[in-house]
């Protein structure tokens, strides 16, 4: 009996596991394989040799053995980069190469040394440190162009090359005609330098979260506050912690426990407890007060001089509520009654009429609680926070060791709780995830 064969009338359907290779009489099996290596299925059938790799440059600090880790970002199909994490730092790969700072000329006059080591000099001075890393195109010695070598400087215009660890010898080389005869080093940001907050070292880059909207990267991790990596151009990027518009906070107390602050405004409020409930693992989190919005304010009253609910009628520094925000009066424009668009920013002041006529501006107070950002630890009874930078504006009512309030939280995000392990974009909001909350970022 001669052999029968069966007819493969596509590679659609890719690897199929070896319990189906016996179902002859399904049709995956007409399109499927049993084993496909260095080739990609694709859906309309054929099979392509996969594609290739390049040697773009190493990693930083390669040498040394230490990890990175490559993240995408990708604005459009036109502008996608590949982000290098590295030990505190993050350097940007895009169309095959690495995104370098502006060219700064070679010498014309003092061409690369013939030398061991070979020495390059530039035409002003370079700015750059030993251990940078920098790309030479177009100088006098071909066998440098197009490649990429760390750096000895060894003055204010001149350093010395290494490639792989090993000093470059240009002995026996000779001299070509320039071309564009320029050295750019790679760009990166480094935490602390030019502001920059980037937390992560080797070790924690596998522990990174993150999510892409548009010029922005969320990113986390369980042992930093969420950061913002921010893109302005190839060569302008910046990370930071995220400024919340409002941050996320535990839920309310409902136990028995009050806390004060000794000023609405300051930046350094003390916060005073009842019982044992600060940590030093606090500092840099937050702390909010409330105020019970509908026992202190009076509502906002359309068309009126609301006085009812002020002796005399409203006037300028009186408070009122409007939804769960406070509003203060802080110009009557020569109006006598309030106009018909209700107050409900929150930042600012708007007027609540239309523009043009006399109206009241209604300044945005806070939304019947307000927070500042954990400072200092004293005791487990006390804190000092930052309401004047870092916060927004507690309400009176609380403030004073005689108005204390069972109405506080402390912020979800901080050394004592944890921070989040896992983030998405959900609806223009940010989302975490361990622990929970929902935020939009600023």
């Amino acid at each position: 009996m001669s052999n029968v064969r069966s007819f493969s009338r596509s590679f659609s359907g890719g690897v199929v596991t070896p319990e189906f290779w016996a179902q002859i009489g399904d049709s995956t099996f007409q399109t499927g394989l049993a084993k496909c290596r260095n080739f990609v299925t694709l859906p309309h059938g054929p099979a392509a040799n996969r594609p290739g790799t390049q040697f773009v440059r190493k990693a930083k600090l390669g040498d040394t053995g230490v990890d990175v880790r490559l993240i995408p970002f990708e604005f459009s199909r036109d502008q996608a980069y590949v982000l290098e994490f590295a030990d505190n730092a993050i350097r940007f790969m895009r169309d095959g190469g690495a995104v370098l700072e502006t060219a700064v000329a070679i010498s014309a006059g003092t061409p690369p040394t013939i030398a061991s080591p070979c020495v390059i000099t530039t035409n002003v001075a370079h700015g750059y440190s030993t251990g940078d890393e920098i790309f030479i195109t177009g100088s006098r010695l071909a066998f440098l162009n197009d490649q990429y070598f760390t750096i000895t400087v060894t003055g204010a215009s001149t350093f010395t090359l290494l490639h792989q660890g090993t000093a470059v010898v240009s002995t026996g080389e000779s001299l070509i005609a320039a071309g564009t005869n320029t050295v750019a080093r790679i760009y990166q940001i480094t935490d602390g330098v030019s502001s920059n907050s980037i937390p992560w070292n080797y070790t924690e880059l596998n522990s990174i979260q993150y999510a892409q909207d548009a010029d922005v990267m969320y990113i986390v991790h369980p042992s930093y506050a969420p950061h913002k990596l921010t893109r302005t151009s190839d060569t302008s990027w910046t990370c930071a912690a995220v400024d919340f518009v409002w941050p996320p906070f535990r839920d309310e107390n409902i136990s028995a426990t009050t806390v004060y602050a000794s000023s609405a405004t300051s930046a350094t409020s003390t916060m005073q407890s009842s019982t044992d409930i600060f940590t030093a693992n606090m500092v840099g989190g937050y702390i909010q007060l409330s105020e019970i919005i509908e026992a202190i304010h009076p509502i906002w009253i359309p068309s009126s001089n609301m006085n009812t609910e002020f002796s005399g009628g409203v006037a300028v520094n009186d408070r009122v509520r409007y939804g769960k925000n406070v509003y203060e009066l802080t110009n009557m424009h020569g109006a006598t009654l309030t106009g018909t668009i209700a107050p409900v920013h929150d930042e600012g002041t708007q007027q609540d009429r239309a523009a043009g006529e006399n109206a009241y501006d209604w300044t945005f107070v806070n939304r019947g609680m307000g927070y500042g950002k954990i400072e200092t630890f004293t005791d487990a009874n006390t804190v000092v926070a930052d309401i004047l930078n870092e916060g927004i504006q507690i309400p009176a009512s609380v403030v004073g060791s005689g108005l204390a309030t069972k109405k506080w939280a402390i912020s979800a995000f901080n050394a004592e709780f944890g921070y989040p392990s896992a983030v998405a974009i959900f609806e223009g909001g940010f989302g975490s995830a361990a622990p929970r909350a929902i935020r939009k970022p600023s």
